[in-house]
């Protein structure tokens, strides 16, 4: 059997990408906005578990570039 063909890889990487960045700019806007003294004491849990979340996304984003670097130069030898 062959394997479908993916439609169009580009596009895919590309939103990736994006959520990537806008976890990371997340990610710094919360440790500004906590480094100024401006969060509130009572949204520190909703806040901590949504900073787990984005460096989730994160270190997915980094971590599948790595297994596809890895997978793609073992194949081309």
């Amino acid at each position: 059997m062959t394997e479908p063909a993916n439609p169009n890889p580009a596009a895919y990487w590309r939103h990736r990408r994006r959520l990537a960045y806008w976890a990371m700019t997340a990610l710094t806007a919360m440790a500004g906005l906590a480094l100024l003294g401006l969060v509130p004491d009572a949204t520190v849990p909703l806040l901590e578990t949504v900073a787990w979340v984005f460096g989730f996304v994160i270190g997915a984003y980094y971590g599948n570039n790595a297994l596809e670097a890895f997978a793609s130069k073992g194949r081309n030898r």
